[in-house]
């Protein structure tokens, strides 16, 4: 089955999720690790999830360039099968 055109709304939906839980979830943890004394347990941690979130959302421009070229590929798939039909 060949990707199209519509098949980006809802990719790009699951990208958008996806950017806010991680904004809300870095919003929480930094709240949270407001509260907590520097250099202890639960302060690290907080920081290594913070880290972690910070890491996941460096790949998000990466995950939507493919997601568009492998809608672009199931277009030039779906017209050169069809213009082969033509034939």
């Amino acid at each position: 089955m060949a990707l199209t055109v519509g098949d980006l709304t809802p990719v790009a939906m699951v990208i958008l999720v996806a950017i806010i839980a991680i904004s809300i979830g870095a919003t929480v943890l930094t709240s949270i690790q407001s509260t907590q004394i520097a250099d202890a347990a639960d302060y690290n941690i907080t920081g290594k999830g913070l880290t972690a979130l910070g890491t996941f959302s460096d790949f998000f421009q990466v995950i939507a360039v493919v997601a568009v070229a492998a809608v672009v590929i199931g277009l030039v798939y779906l017209f050169g099968r069809n213009s082969n039909n033509g034939l």
